[in-house]
């Protein structure tokens, strides 16, 4: 007598199928949980030291060792191990304690009918079906514990994926290090050390700006190795370089240069190429002197600023650039950071005039040709800053607070104006109980302007004909020559005439009258 076939059969295979599909989910999300929190912590780390080829080999080997065995003995290893159909149907008897082993015997015995009562085992299989025909696959591995494994194993594949697409960089370029070698190769790649001025022909006794821009990485220490030219077995000498103006660049000097050098950058272990000063004697810019002529709205005289070349203006202003030399050159050129050049005109026997209009940020250094012909950097870089015109600032000075009058009182107010490049012009405005407005020019300048600029007005109360519970609102408008500004509104506010009462005095005595 064979159970195959019947309702023991059916129940046996459907358990069967809903334990393996609990122990595929219950695997995958535990695999997945432990990817998850490898990736992201090694990511990390990847991300961190990816300049280190040695780190990131090991952070590939260290998530492979996680990994592999995690698969194994998560995925793998419970499957290899055969589960028969009595240790299924004692499952089930587990959660259906009233079977009474009925379906084990059934499964055991059924085989062996021939060796014994047939009519036995019959009834036997029988009475087992019959039971079997009375539960679900689901009250023995419960169809939640299929949903809880596969929203859990869902949530990890949905962390993975977001840190991917929508993560912070240094988890998703950690994670590319981490799984495509390739990806590591062009990351590294790209992270490199620009040098200003690389290879370079140098004066001789001149003062050498150095630049390094970290592109695609940040450092907290960025160190200048120099040694001298030619010495191939020469230790090198590092020096920190200290920030500079942009974000990602950092400066160092080297005054006074007499021998030539070898010099490179690194930091985070990332090294640039090496670069040569090669010194040699020639004439070098000593000394730059300035004279900004303002755009004609400003109002503002020329000005002039004498041994130093940054420049910090307004956009439109023309810069006259005196350059002093050691010596006698050729010539001499203004190159802008973006390549352009400005010839500049012989100007007595060793200096150079050239002009330039400020329209955006950017760098010039001074260019020569010496005598023999040869071109090279004969000034350090100087920086060109745009400034902004900012709108003029104006309040009362006087009384500076809300006031309260009689009708026939004098108000004394005092305005005062200021701006970075100069005020034109400064108003005051008054209405009475919200009426008309009138204007009242205070100052107005036509030709230069001044940086401070005041005003006074007296409200002679009396000449508006006002009555106690009347007010005058009164407020500062201030010009200068782009933009206005506007002060805070006061008031005025009319007073009754006060009164004094006094009790009159009871004459001594009495008596009627």
């Amino acid at each position: 007598m064979k159970y195959q076939d019947q309702f023991l059969s059916g129940l046996i295979k459907s358990v069967r199928q809903q334990r393996l599909l609990v122990m595929i989910l219950k695997g995958t999300a535990m695999v997945l949980g432990v990817t998850v929190a490898v990736l992201l912590s090694f990511g990390y780390l990847a991300y961190r030291y990816r300049a280190s080829t040695s780190v990131l080999v090991s952070l590939r080997l260290g998530a492979v060792l996680v990994l592999v065995p995690t698969i194994f003995f998560l995925l793998f290893r419970p499957f290899r191990r055969w589960v028969s159909d009595s240790q299924i149907a004692r499952l089930v008897e587990e959660r259906h304690p009233g079977l009474e082993d009925r379906l084990v015997s059934a499964i055991e015995f059924a085989p062996e009918a021939d060796l014994r009562s047939s009519a036995v085992v019959s009834r036997l299989v029988d009475d087992a079906n019959k039971s079997a025909s009375g539960v679900t696959a689901s009250e023995v591995v419960p169809a939640q514990r299929i949903w809880q494994y596969g929203a859990l194993a869902g949530a990890f594949l949905a962390i993975c994926i977001g840190a991917l697409m929508f993560g912070p960089r240094e988890i998703s370029q950690g994670i590319g290090l981490l799984t495509d070698p390739g990806t590591a190769t062009a990351t590294v790649n790209g992270m490199q050390i620009l040098v200003k001025p690389g290879n370079a022909r140098v004066p001789k006794s001149s003062d050498q700006r150095i630049v390094a821009s970290l592109q695609k990485f940040s450092a907290e220490t960025v160190t200048l190795f120099v040694r001298k030219h030619g010495e191939k077995d020469g230790q090198w000498a590092g020096q920190t370089m200290e920030p500079a103006k942009s974000e990602s660049d950092y400066q160092f000097f080297i005054f006074n240069i007499q021998d030539s050098i070898d010099y490179y950058v690194e930091a985070n272990g990332i090294k640039s190429a090496t670069y040569k000063f090669d010194v040699a004697d020639l004439p070098y810019v000593k000394q730059v002197d300035l004279l900004l002529t303002y755009p004609g709205y400003t109002g503002m005289p020329p000005k002039t600023i004498e041994d130093n070349g940054e420049i910090a203006t307004l956009a439109g202003t023309s810069v006259r650039i005196t350059s002093k030399l050691t010596a006698k050159a050729k010539a001499a050129r203004i190159v802008l950071r973006d390549g352009t050049k400005i010839d500049m005109v012989a100007e007595g026997e060793s200096n150079f005039v050239g002009r330039l209009t400020v329209t955006r940020d950017g760098s010039y250094h001074i260019e020569l040709v010496s005598i023999d012909g040869d071109t090279y950097n004969g000034s350090n870089e100087f920086d060109i800053v745009v400034l902004s015109d900012q709108p003029p600032t104006v309040s009362f000075e006087k009384p500076g607070r809300d006031t309260r009058a009689t009708s026939v009182e004098e108000i004394f107010t005092e305005a005062k104006a200021e701006d970075d490049y100069g005020v034109t012009s400064l108003d005051l405005f008054f209405s009475v109980n919200g009426g008309e407005e009138h204007k009242v020019d205070l100052q107005k300048l036509k030709s230069d302007a001044a940086r401070t600029m005041t005003g006074a007005h007296t409200f002679f109360l009396e000449e508006h004909g006002l009555q106690p519970g009347d007010f005058i609102s009164y407020y500062a408008k201030a010009h200068d020559a782009r933009s206005e500004a506007t002060s805070d509104i006061y008031f005025i506010e009319v007073k009754p005439f006060e009164r004094e009462y006094r009790q009159a005095q009871q004459p001594p005595g009495g008596g009627g009258g």
